[in-house]
C-alpha cells in the first residue's frame, strides 16, 4: 500500500496499475476475494478506458478465475466469456483455449454436461490448430473423458482417455 500511495502522489500511472494486479493477486491468494474483485474491477475500467484488450482480456479472465475459486459460478462464466472474447479478437491462441476450458469446467461443476462439451471441444479445436504444447492437448483430452464419461457416453470416454494415454 505504500508503494500505491508513492505511485499516487508522483501520479505514475503505469505504476499504479502493476500495484492494483498485485494486490489483487496478494489478496486472491489470502482469500480476500472481496478486495479482490475490488481491484480487478478498477482494473477493467482503466483497461476499457485505454483500449488494451490484452489487459482487460487478462483481466476478466483473472477475474473470472477468482469467482470460479470462490465457487461463484454464473459471475465466473460471464467473466471468462468476455475474456475469451478478448483474446480471440487479439487472435490469442492460448490464453483464448486457456479461458474456454475454464469455461468449460465452470459448466461441469454446474452440472450443465452438454454446454461444458461444447466450450471442451472449442478449447480443443483452438489446441490443435494452434499446435500448443502437447500438455495443453493432453489436459483437453482428459477433460472430454470426463465430460462424455458424466454423460453415459463411455465409448467417447474411452477414446479420449486412450488419446490422452498416447501423447
Amino acid at each position: 500500500y505504500k508503494a500505491l500511495s508513492i505511485a499516487k502522489k508522483n501520479k505514475y500511472e503505469k505504476l499504479i496499475y502493476g500495484i492494483y494486479n498485485n494486490l489483487a493477486n496478494n489478496h486472491r491468494s489470502t482469500l480476500m476475494y472481496d478486495s479482490t474483485y475490488y481491484y480487478y474491477r478498477k482494473l477493467i475500467a482503466h483497461y476499457r478506458f485505454k483500449g488494451d484488450v490484452f489487459s482487460l482480456s487478462l483481466a476478466y479472465g483473472n477475474k473470472g478465475r477468482t469467482f470460479f475459486e470462490n465457487q461463484k459460478l454464473d459471475s465466473a462464466a460471464v467473466n471468462l466469456k468476455k475474456a475469451i472474447h478478448g483474446f480471440k479478437k487479439i487472435k490469442h491462441p492460448q490464453l483464448a483455449s486457456q479461458n474456454l476450458h475454464l469455461l468449460a469446467q465452470v459448466y461441469f461443476f454446474k452440472k450443465d454436461y452438454k454446454t461444458a462439451l461444447n466450450h471442451a471441444q472449442a478449447s480443443l479445436k483452438i489446441v490443435k490448430k494452434s499446435k500448443l504444447p502437447s500438455f495443453v492437448l493432453k489436459s483437453n483430452y482428459n477433460f472430454l473423458a470426463k465430460i462424455y464419461h458424466r454423460l453415459g457416453d463411455e465409448e467417447a470416454s474411452k477414446k479420449y482417455y486412450d488419446l490422452e494415454e498416447a501423447i
